[in-house]
């Protein structure tokens, strides 16, 4: 499961949206191993470069190291699209 707060109404009703999303089992796998290995090496050597240097908090971050740096709108979904194009599959778009 995955739980985030949307706010793009959040300037006329003041308050954030609950927005909660359900992974299937694989890529919940996948990202339970993302979280639970590849961070803590990334880390790891990220401080061998630049000691004190923390990951961002973001789970998609820019890879450059700086904290709180984020993806521009629309990267994921264009990496989604390549993604869906490199395994062949149909690129709706829609359930993203």
């Amino acid at each position: 499961m995955i739980y985030t707060q949307y706010h793009k109404g959040q300037q006329q009703s003041g308050a954030y949206t609950d927005n909660i999303r359900f992974l299937p089992k694989a890529i919940g796998d996948l990202l339970l191993s993302y979280i639970a290995y590849v961070l803590p090496l990334r880390q790891f050597f990220l401080r061998q470069q630049n000691p004190g240097v923390l990951i961002s908090p973001y789970l998609w971050a820019k890879l450059d190291g700086t904290v709180g740096t984020v993806w521009s709108d629309g990267t994921l979904s264009a990496c989604l699209r390549k993604a869906c194009t490199r395994a062949k599959v149909p690129n709706t778009g829609y359930s993203w």
